[in-house]
């Protein structure tokens, strides 16, 4: 079994080696090197798959299927072809209805607004172009709306300056809120563009979106994801695409981080997701906000400073180091971190 256990993690790190060099040339400036790279990136996110033997408690992880079986038919290509058109239409339909849906409530939203605006409730008029921003990124009005609301917000403070520190802290979080939202608008403009990064950063999240498979599995796929985590388009997409819930929800890493007395594999796990978190929260005031806030979160991480493993220890406490380095983030430190444990 112990055999077994070394092959598995031996299979591994020949994988991570490889995938490193695929990421190299990914980078590479030749189109054709970067085109063969996501080629071939993009067929082990789509094949691999998880090979369970039953004969005792031994996993085995095929990470190594580069090609799918061949279709026996002639006209497989052609089948294939006309699948993926069909699926392309119904994916722009579904999209198209869900914007109409979310214009709704973005238009009810503004309205809102607007009667907020009007009664002289800027914090509240604020908050409703937010929301409604939130629903429909590209709707230049609520972008004006907001503007106009913070500015008259500030001038509270030229009538009443003992609200400095309440005002400055608003308006504060409405600077962050905006600074998400074209953010957000910039990552998806590139994601429907189809930049190549940017595809592939959606592809990995959904590749482990795959619930139950082995911890290896997910510690590959994660090493892989923290490579891609280059600029603020991939970690804004990394949040757009549930990101965070996707590691702290997922049952196999939350029992990784849960043991006690880490094996190898398991330490690998938890020192890969601190590692992807430090990657995300680079530079991201609302990545780090996500992160903190989340109630998981804000008990492990305390608990991981007094793990046996030294190498967590050490990516715990370099993780805090970094969120720490702002004003921004000392506080959220402060503010959801349970000092208790």
């Amino acid at each position: 079994m112990a055999d077994d256990h070394e092959k598995d993690l031996q299979k591994f790190l020949k994988n991570v080696d490889e995938i490193t060099s695929l990421i190299q040339e990914m980078n590479s400036d030749d189109p054709l090197v970067q085109q063969k790279a996501i080629l071939e990136t993009e067929k082990r996110l789509l094949f691999t798959e998880e090979v369970q033997e039953e004969d005792g408690c031994r996993t085995t992880l095929n990470k190594t299927m580069i090609s799918p079986p061949q279709a026996p038919t002639e006209n497989a290509d052609e089948i294939n072809s006309e699948a993926f058109l069909a699926s392309v239409e119904l994916d722009a339909k579904e999209r198209a209805r869900r914007r109409k849906e979310n214009k709704v409530l973005a238009d009810a939203l503004k309205a809102k607004g607007n009667e907020a605006f009007a009664r002289g409730d800027y914090e509240a008029a604020i908050v409703c172009y937010s929301e409604g921003l939130d629903k429909l990124k590209d709707m230049k009005v609520l972008y004006t709306n907001r503007a106009q609301a913070r500015e008259c917000y500030q001038k509270i403070l030229e009538i009443n300056p003992q609200l400095q520190t309440q005002v400055k802290d608003y308006l504060n979080q409405v600077n962050l809120r905006e600074k998400a939202d074209l953010q957000e608008k910039e990552a998806h403009r590139s994601l429907d563009s189809g930049k190549n990064t940017a595809v592939t950063v959606k592809n990995l999240l959904e590749t482990l979106c795959k619930p139950d498979q082995t911890p290896l599995f997910y510690a590959g796929g994660i090493e892989i994801l923290t490579e891609m985590m280059q600029d603020c388009t991939e970690r804004t997409l990394f949040r757009t695409h549930n990101g965070f819930s996707l590691i702290s929800e997922n049952k196999v890493l939350r029992r990784c981080f849960s043991t006690a007395g880490k094996d190898a594999v398991e330490e690998m796990v938890c020192v890969s997701v601190l590692r992807l978190w430090q990657a995300v929260c680079t530079g991201n005031e609302e990545n780090q906000r996500l992160l903190l806030q989340h109630p998981y979160v804000g008990r492990l991480l305390p608990s991981l400073l007094a793990a046996r493993a030294l190498i967590v220890r050490q990516q715990s406490l370099a993780l805090l180091l970094q969120l720490a380095q702002a004003d921004h983030g000392r506080g959220l430190i402060i503010s959801h971190l349970d000092g208790t444990r």
